[in-house]
């Protein structure tokens, strides 16, 4: 429903509930084989979704979704360091992945170690996109996943991608809101004005 009624504009921010729901469908799967056969695939694939895709895909979905220069500008910095965060989460995912269920949460542990830093560095790259877009609804978005990021961090913290995640994903809901907003923007700005003078068709004078 929602990317039905989306703009070309925000058809990319509008699929992120879609991707979110796949997203959650691939760690059910690792739930239910024990990240076994099939199950490892899809811990492989949630894993590259979590750190290969959101850094690029919400930079680029904010950025096309923007109209001020200045913070179209701001936004691809994100980008720009989002790709060099991709291309180091794919060294460390391609050196190997351990998927641990012995905290009663799946943890994603790369077999490579990297610094705290990445997981702050990553959030920035994924929040601070839709922290600058003018619309109210991608901004209140925003500050829940980083509400979560912090929840995650300090509570949830030997599971916190799984965890924060999956909380990402319910609050993508507000994207239907944002999409209803821009619609119902649209409409205003197409609509005459009421003190609009019709225009008069001079071969009916």
């Amino acid at each position: 429903m929602t990317v039905r009624r989306a703009s070309k504009a925000d058809l990319m921010l509008a699929f992120i509930p879609i991707i979110f729901s796949l997203h959650q469908a691939l760690e059910g799967l690792v739930w239910l084989t024990h990240a076994e056969g099939a199950g490892r695939c899809a811990g492989y694939s949630y894993a590259t979704i979590a750190f290969c895709l959101w850094p690029l895909y919400v930079p680029i979905a904010a950025w096309r979704s923007e109209t001020d220069s200045r913070l179209r500008m701001f936004m691809l910095c994100f980008l720009l360091l989002g790709a060099i965060l991709v291309a180091a989460a794919a060294w460390v995912l391609f050196a190997g992945l351990t998927i641990d269920f012995s905290t009663n949460h799946i943890r994603y542990l790369p077999t490579k170690r990297y610094p705290l830093v990445f997981d702050y560095v990553y959030a920035a790259c994924v929040t601070g996109p839709l922290l600058l877009h003018r619309n109210i609804y991608l901004r209140i978005f925003g500050c829940l996943i980083v509400v979560f990021f912090a929840a995650s961090i300090l509570v949830f913290n030997p599971a916190r991608y799984s965890v924060w995640c999956f909380f990402a994903a319910v609050c993508s809901i507000v994207l239907y809101l944002f999409v209803a907003s821009r619609r119902g923007l649209g409409r205003r700005r197409s609509a005459p004005m009421p003190n609009e003078v019709p225009a008069i068709d001079p071969q009916k004078i």
